[in-house]
């Protein structure tokens, strides 16, 4: 039988939130160009505000707001979002 010292729980945990926010970024990606809506709003928290900026258009609401029905949400044969080697130590100075 092994025993597990604190810092071999500490590397433990480290790789299991390193792995749940790589997943949380695919999720985004991925939902963000297939649909549906429900999966790319639970991404974020409720209090989130989105802002988007395209071909001079912008518009910013939080998610707790009802999106304007008008504007349906229609991912496009061209939305392609790739996360590709995500580099978390360099992004949070653990490098």
């Amino acid at each position: 039988m092994t025993t597990q010292t604190k810092e071999d729980k500490a590397q433990l945990q480290y790789l299991m939130d390193e792995r749940a926010i790589v997943n949380a970024l695919y999720e985004y990606a991925h939902s963000f160009d297939y649909g549906p809506e429900e999966r790319f709003r639970d991404c974020f928290m409720d209090t989130c505000t989105i802002e988007k900026r395209w071909r001079g258009e912008f518009e910013s609401r939080n998610l707790s707001q009802k999106r304007d029905p008008s504007r349906p949400w229609t991912p496009t044969k061209n939305d392609k979002h790739v996360i590709s080697v995500p580099m978390l130590k360099r992004l949070f100075g653990l490098a």
